[in-house]
């Protein structure tokens, strides 16, 4: 943090916000910006609604056209800023958000603003200023939305008891209904695409799903044998050349990083290298960004349980 303490609790995810040139992490109880170029630190966010104040609460931030958005749950209105500093909450119809996603509107003519609210609707907006369209319901409400994400322009929804697809024409499609009896709330938590596949935690393990749609279960603990090794996925991100996964083993959490390579055979298969050991500290975020032409200011970001140290 700016005052050279760590930030005031377990990060919870990232944002980049291009138009300010600036990465953004939130708390529980905060959003903080990275000052890049100045003391490289972490700095709380000052206002809310026009008076000194913090947001709390926050699920999801996502960055679209000149704002930068975070989403506060089912029952708090999100908040939307244009530097990332100050905050104004909504007060449209359509308000409430537990995540978003920027993607293409079912026509593909533009990108818009893609949310989701528990337990089971989404929407989208050409502006977080602007009203929201009809909802569209996905599955039932036994069971909430975790994630939303794009395959080949296609619009996916993760819940806890499925995958869904939601076509041009705005009917929903059920993709992996078999999830019905491996229903988890860890189920699409995590998401991130690298390649040709998207990649997503699945109960105590992760899957991949190409975009022609084809499953398969698959990450570094998969088939190894009698090795006995099981975990929970607290992070995931991707570059060019590798996939990274945050494992929770229990006492130890560890980042692999792994991608496909073929054999002397020419047979594709994964392979996995422990690249980071926290030892017992936790994670909850990863991320991969760099900052200016030269400069590199992360690789695979992941922020433990005491929180960021000040300099990030």
């Amino acid at each position: 943090e700016s005052d050279d303490t760590d930030l005031d609790g377990p990060v919870l995810g990232f944002c980049w916000f291009p138009t300010q040139s600036r990465l953004l992490c939130w708390t529980a109880t905060n959003i903080y910006r990275y000052d890049i170029g100045s003391n490289g630190k972490w700095t709380k966010s000052t206002n809310l609604d026009a008076a000194p104040g913090a947001v709390t609460g926050v699920t999801d931030i996502k960055a679209f056209t000149t704002y930068v958005i975070a989403a506060r749950g089912a029952s708090t209105a999100y908040a939307y800023s244009t530097d990332g500093d100050s905050w104004t909450s909504s007060v449209l119809t359509g308000k409430y958000a537990n995540g978003f996603l920027v993607a293409p509107n079912t026509a593909s003519t533009a990108d818009v603003l893609w949310k989701f609210k528990t337990p089971n609707e989404i929407a989208s907006t050409t502006s977080p200023i602007v009203e929201w369209s009809s909802v569209v319901y996905v599955g039932d409400t036994s069971a909430n939305i975790t994630n939303i994400f794009l395959i080949n322009n296609r619009l996916l929804i993760g819940r806890e008891d499925g995958l869904f697809d939601y076509d041009s024409d705005g009917a929903v499609h059920p993709i992996l209904p078999e999830f019905r009896v491996n229903k988890s709330t860890a189920n699409f938590d995590y998401v991130t695409d690298w390649q040709a596949g998207v990649y997503f935690s699945l109960i105590r393990g992760m899957g991949e799903i190409t975009s022609s749609y084809a499953f398969e279960p698959m990450g570094p603990l998969q088939n190894v044998g009698d090795v006995g090794k099981v975990g929970d996925i607290v992070g995931l991100a991707s570059d060019k050349d590798w996939l990274y996964v945050v494992i929770d083993e229990g006492t130890n959490t560890i980042i692999y990083k792994g991608r496909e390579t073929r054999t002397k055979e020419g047979v594709l298969r994964w392979e996995w290298c422990p690249w980071v050991f926290l030892s017992t500290k936790t994670c909850s975020a990863a991320m991969v960004f760099s900052i200016g032409k030269d400069q590199l200011a992360g690789s695979a970001y992941c922020c433990q349980s005491a929180g960021c140290p000040s300099g990030g």
